[in-house]
């Protein structure tokens, strides 16, 4: 289908009050490159891609366009030179009419639906800046998949003079992100086809780099176990604390008897400096006289499951360390040396290593709460803090 046959019929896919205000908002941008239509005429048709719907070519006022930095393909160890260099080009030759225009993807942004966002041409945004070219051109497109618009974004995110190509640790941050974002499935058969798909063009050896390093992050991912902080399905928490005997975090839809009956009041953090958390616990345990039970795990797929957990663990005691000399310092007294008098205690690690274990019959490593190194940890509303072990 041509652009001028997509143009026709677009109109049911960008809704026209949309096109309107982009229409609207041309007639105040300033134009220094002299972009015409003539230009855009020129440029090479759109690309097709997989599992997503060409919507037609457009100008469109940049004020419209938004790009994330954390959604690039590419590292930004040379976003200063890169940037230059496109400067340069876009000053001596004005707009080549040889490269693509950006792509752009139409949101569900219901504040304002006039926005789209920006899939590629993220450097050029920076030198229009530079430039007070406050208008372009580009294609725009629905994507159907999150994988279909990563495709895009990687294939498309080149300017051809001057270009940033990609390097293997490009294409690793993205499969990567693929595979964590359930993107593509979590085998091996899946991850090699995207990553052919992905390093078309590149060479063998960054492919086969690229799989390999891809392989050791899927054995993590599949070892792993992810918790959702809301709702009750299998994955909560709520779930977990049912499965386990732990009471519910918070104190929300309990009464004060049936608090004191549970002993305890837990909660559940992925960051042990999370104040607002200490600061509840502060209150409840005074309120309810009974001890916090503050429980850790880790929203991400770490490299080092026992050094993340370790980490988490010295902040809790860095914080810990923190109140402890706050409330001596406002009772006007010393430490006594008797931490188990701290009404705030560390209880432990989600079980989320879950590699199989021969020893187990096969059962996950993790099953139970853990201490920082995966052995197993008893729960009670008297336990002591993990911290004085």
């Amino acid at each position: 289908m041509t652009l001028t046959q997509n143009k026709q019929t677009m109109l049911t896919k960008i809704e026209l009050q949309t096109l309107a205000q982009w229409d609207k908002g041309l007639n105040q941008c300033a134009n220094p490159l002299g972009l015409t239509d003539e230009m855009v005429e020129s440029m090479p048709d759109a690309l097709e891609f997989q599992d997503a719907t060409y919507l037609g070519r457009y100008m469109i006022p940049r004020a419209y366009v938004r790009y994330g930095i954390d959604s690039q393909p590419r590292k930004k160890l040379n976003d200063i030179e890169h940037i230059s260099r496109l400067k340069i080009s876009y000053e001596e030759y004005g707009v080549d009419t040889v490269c693509y225009p950006p792509v752009v993807a139409l949101t569900d942004d219901s504040t304002n639906p006039f926005l789209v966002e920006g899939i590629s041409g993220y450097h050029r945004d920076f030198v229009f800046n530079d430039m007070r070219q406050e208008m372009y051109v580009y294609d725009v497109y629905v994507f159907h998949s999150p994988w279909a618009k990563r495709m895009a974004k990687n294939k498309t995110n080149k300017h051809l003079r001057p270009e940033l190509p990609q390097n293997r640790n490009d294409f690793l941050k993205e499969i990567s992100a693929a595979i964590e974002n359930s993107e593509i499935e979590c085998d091996f058969d899946a991850i090699e086809k995207a990553v052919n798909e992905m390093c078309e063009g590149a060479g063998a050896r960054v492919r086969r780099w690229v799989k390999r390093e891809a392989a050791n992050k899927l054995s993590n991912v599949s070892n792993f176990r992810a918790y959702n902080p809301e709702g009750k399905s299998s994955s909560s928490i709520y779930t977990f604390c049912q499965q386990q005997g732990i009471p519910v975090a918070g104190t929300v839809g309990r009464t004060e008897d049936q608090i004191e009956e549970q002993g305890c009041v837990t909660y559940f953090a992925t960051n042990a400096n999370n104040f607002s958390t200490w600061g509840r616990g502060f209150a409840n345990s005074q309120e309810y006289n009974v001890p916090i039970i503050m429980f850790a795990y880790l929203a991400n797929v770490p490299d080092d499951i026992q050094g993340a957990r370790q980490s988490l663990l010295d902040e809790f005691i860095r914080v810990k360390d923190l109140y402890v000399s706050a409330c001596f310092r406002v009772a006007d007294s010393q430490p006594t040396g008797e931490p188990h008098y701290f009404p705030i205690k560390f209880g432990g690690f989600l079980p989320q290593y879950i590699k199989s274990s021969s020893s187990l019959g096969g059962l996950p490593t993790e099953t139970t709460l853990v201490d920082v190194d995966g052995n197993e940890v008893e729960f009670s509303p008297d336990m002591p803090c993990l911290t004085e072990r």
